[in-house]
């Protein structure tokens, strides 16, 4: 019986560079997408630029008024200047993960250096809050890993600080914060945050995490940050969130069920 020719499938002998093809096309692709996608970010953030000196201004006159102002209208310009602000710096966020390498990757390599990541986010709040003096101490091991988005902690602790700027030591020319992290017995993150503002009175400790809450009552104003922080921990960090009993000031505490080691 002849032996049978050996089998030469065009398919199987040009499936490696196809592949290789196919993930440098991929590449490119996503190159040329984010910087496509740089351009109208960039519009947006200069459009909020003007915008945010419009509101500056709009602040100015009303408060050159003879006649003060409704508690309502200011409330709203209050709201405004706080969307804007959060606009700015989530766009601003965006940009800087653009140019950072795609996440994703498993491995100790892709996991976040936690005591780096919130000195940046401290770092970014610093520059955003110019005007305030922060007084910000951090105690975070310097080897603590964690697996996770350093975006999700640009919003978490980037809020709160905004939070403690905008409430705690409103009417202040600034005021102490300090951020703790340390691994729990059952291996999940533990984190406290303390500021030593006004601090939460019963009914504010109450009903912060409710919609548009706000602390500066009667002035008309809904409060966002608190929600955004609640909502990012528990629905999509799958923690949890509870208000610490404070003499002096507003402190938090967080359990998070990541994964987190500490790097040799």
């Amino acid at each position: 019986m002849p032996t049978p020719a050996p089998s030469t499938c065009p398919q199987a002998q040009n499936s490696p560079p196809a592949a290789a093809d196919g993930v440098a096309a991929a590449q490119l692709k996503l190159r040329r997408f984010v910087h496509e996608l740089n351009t109208p970010l960039g519009v947006i953030l200069m459009a909020n630029s003007v915008q945010k000196q419009q509101l500056e201004e709009l602040s100015q006159q009303l408060g050159a008024q003879q006649q003060p102002p409704p508690h309502k209208a200011l409330g709203l310009l209050t709201e405004l200047q706080e969307s804007n602000e959060m606009i700015q710096a989530s766009v601003q966020l965006a940009i800087q993960m653009l140019m950072s390498p795609a996440p994703g990757q498993e491995g100790e390599n892709s996991a976040l250096n936690l005591a780096e990541t919130v000195a940046q986010v401290v770092a970014l709040q610093r520059a955003r809050h110019g005007g305030v003096d922060l007084q910000i101490s951090l105690d975070i091991a310097p080897n603590l890993r964690l697996m996770g988005e350093a975006s999700d902690w640009h919003m978490l602790i980037g809020n709160l600080i905004s939070n403690s700027v905008a409430h705690g030591f409103q009417g202040r020319k600034g005021g102490q914060i300090r951020i703790e992290a340390s691994l729990l017995p059952n291996a999940n993150l533990y984190l406290r945050y303390a500021d030593d503002g006004v601090g939460l009175s019963e009914q504010a400790r109450q009903s912060l995490f409710n919609n548009g809450f706000s602390t500066r009552l009667g002035q008309g104003h809904q409060g966002l940050g608190m929600g955004i922080v609640q909502d990012l921990v528990s629905k999509k960090l799958g923690g949890r969130m509870q208000v610490l009993p404070s003499s002096q000031g507003a402190q938090f505490s967080f359990e998070l069920p990541t994964k987190v080691f500490q790097a040799t």
